[in-house]
């Protein structure tokens, strides 16, 4: 029996926790699948990017630091089989909680109301939170910009996070709600 699909084509865990056919469990990276993967039926579906018979699958090919601008702050680039993502973390040692922000459909990883991300980022890590705030490939496009906020759990949870909050500004609290759906990793969203 195939689980039933997100609207993104990803299976969903059956009642008994199983991951359905081409699905993500804990020892991958969280991009399994999609429609025209293993056990799909139906065959490729359009899903309103360039290439209809493209899958919405993204992997973490590599992780490129740097210091960032901003003090504790490592900038990212997180190379994809998608394109390169652009984040700033704020890592705190020996801590699993993390908090990942979102931009609008406008991209801005800076955040609304004077920069409201960049002093969080601050305050959270004096209580001992890890931030990342996340630049979209492609501001606007909703499934990419899911993709995007889904990588940056992966990347997380790949250096030992246990547990994300995210939170989105306006387009990026669709982003969020979206993501808290299918990553594990997320235990609450926060729409702005």
């Amino acid at each position: 029996m195939t689980n039933p699909r997100s609207p993104f084509g990803l299976p969903r865990r059956d009642s008994n926790g199983a991951n359905g056919a081409g699905g993500h469990d804990d020892d991958d990276d969280g991009f399994g699948g999609g429609p025209g993967g293993p056990g799909d039926d139906d065959g490729p579906r359009d899903l309103g990017g360039n290439n209809p018979d493209e899958e919405l699958t993204l992997s973490i090919k590599g992780v490129r630091a740097r210091q960032g601008e901003d003090p504790g702050e490592i900038d990212l680039e997180i190379e994809t089989t998608r394109g390169v993502i652009s984040a700033h973390f704020t890592p705190v040692e020996g801590k699993t909680g993390t908090a990942v922000f979102l931009g609008g459909a406008g991209g801005g990883v800076r955040g609304p109301a004077d920069e409201m991300y960049v002093t969080l980022a601050g305050e959270l890590a004096l209580a001992g939170v890890s931030t990342l705030r996340l630049e979209y490939r492609h501001p606007g496009e909703f499934e990419e910009c899911v993709m995007d906020a889904l990588a940056g759990c992966s990347f997380l949870r790949g250096i030992g996070a246990e547990r994300a909050v995210v939170v989105g500004h306006s387009f990026g609290g669709a982003v969020a709600v979206k993501a808290g759906e299918l990553a594990p990793l997320i235990a609450a969203v926060c729409g702005l």
